[in-house]
């Protein structure tokens, strides 16, 4: 078997465990929004959609919002993609979102330092 043979069996192998992961101590976890509405709706209650809204307010900080007449971006603005990552913590099975943004898309600037982490503490 070739070397690169043996890598795509080795990733065939991580991909099929990694996306049959769709429960954590008994409790669905989604993958985007509309699952975890879904779930909500299924379960009658609403932890999913309030692990999200907590997750929004502590990094609602770090954007800043364009107002209606600001059609044209900044400059220095650059679009990155986002998406929710979930996941359900041991301690009370509490819900946990995370809002996470795709920052190996973006250009690295040429004269600053650059950081693809940035921790609460800095924000």
């Amino acid at each position: 078997m070739s070397v690169l043979a043996r890598r795509n069996c080795i990733i065939a192998a991580v991909n099929r465990r990694y996306h049959k992961r769709n429960h954590k101590f008994g409790i669905k976890v989604p993958r985007d929004w509309d699952k975890a509405v879904a779930f909500d709706k299924e379960n009658g209650n609403r932890l999913w959609q309030d692990a999200v809204q907590k997750e929004i307010k502590n990094v609602r900080i770090t954007f800043k919002v364009l107002d209606e007449g600001e059609a044209v971006p900044p400059w220095c603005f650059q679009e990155i993609n986002c998406h929710l990552i979930f996941d359900v913590k041991m301690e009370d099975f509490w819900r946990k979102a995370r809002l996470v943004a795709g920052g190996h898309m973006t250009n690295t600037p040429t004269k600053n330092t650059y950081a693809s982490v940035v921790s609460h503490e800095l924000v």
